[in-house]
């Protein structure tokens, strides 16, 4: 049911603005978190694609959450880890539904590596350890998607809308809505 997936959708929206939230709260203070939640359940273009029968709504939430996730790693010490592995799986996640997402692959290697200055050559031995696990655990999330479009011809693609774009955008009969 159609009805059922937007009011999904709309939940995840409701889950960014709070993630938004905890996350500006704890970088930046309650304020500037607050400011931050309301401009993003405020933003038009949210309400738009929400609305839709489209990916991007979850594509977001994935991408926010393991960012988040990603950017805690490198305040707290507790559960580094498990934060990262976090991180690795949503943005794999992420990038099997945009493949543009693994521009973000340098972004999170630097978050991890500079995040916290290693103070021992113990710290050192850590923070590459977290670097591999992230690519390592980004790259096995992406790993069955390769394997099945490598066998059925896609030349070992992660995922593509170059076809479906090129085809609306010269589609004479495209109308560009959707």
């Amino acid at each position: 049911d159609p009805l059922q997936v937007r009011l999904m959708q709309t939940c995840l929206g409701l889950i960014n603005v709070a993630v938004v939230f905890h996350l500006g709260s704890r970088l930046f203070g309650r304020l500037m978190g607050t400011v931050a939640a309301v401009l993003l359940a405020l933003f038009g273009s949210m309400f738009f694609y929400e609305g839709l029968l489209v990916m991007e709504s979850l594509l977001v939430t994935l991408v926010l959450v393991g960012g988040t996730s990603l950017l805690l790693s490198t305040i707290t010490s507790r559960y580094r880890t498990v934060l990262i592995a976090a991180a690795a799986f949503l943005l794999g996640l992420a990038t099997l539904g945009r493949g543009t997402v693994l521009l973000l692959v340098p972004v999170a290697i630097g978050i991890v590596w500079t995040g916290r200055v290693p103070q021992a050559r113990s710290e050192v031995r850590a923070t590459r350890l977290h670097a591999s696990l992230l690519l390592i655990l980004w790259g096995l999330v992406l790993l069955p998607a390769l394997i099945h479009n490598g066998r059925h011809g896609a030349y070992w693609t992660i995922t593509t809308n170059a076809g479906v774009n090129f085809y609306a955008g010269n589609n004479p009969e495209s109308n560009g809505r959707f």
